[in-house]
């Protein structure tokens, strides 16, 4: 389940990896950009957002919402060297092997 909503899944692609930690509270999502960027256009770089809202799941008790206001998103991106590489799947499969 997402906890996130109001991505374009034309431009950010999911691959469907979930990690949810319940011990820390954690939910990890991976998602990827739909095309290569190309730097030669760096002034033009403003991506779309990747996710518009967050969602509460719907079996939240009283004391979990009550620390809704502690709660942190980090986002965090990564970008891959296309050069060397037939296909972007890949470069990321090369990329996760790290």
């Amino acid at each position: 389940q997402y906890f996130v909503e109001g991505w374009d899944n034309t431009k950010w692609l999911t691959t469907n990896v979930v990690k949810e930690d319940t011990e820390k509270n954690t939910a990890t999502y991976e998602f990827r950009y739909y095309k290569t960027v190309s730097t030669v256009d760096a002034d033009k770089m403003d991506l779309e957002p990747l996710f518009t809202k967050i969602i509460v799941p719907k079996n939240i008790s009283n004391d979990a919402l009550s620390k809704l206001n502690d709660m942190q998103i980090q986002v965090e991106a990564h970008a891959i060297q296309a050069e060397g590489f037939e296909t972007v799947d890949e470069a990321w499969n090369a990329f996760s092997k790290k």
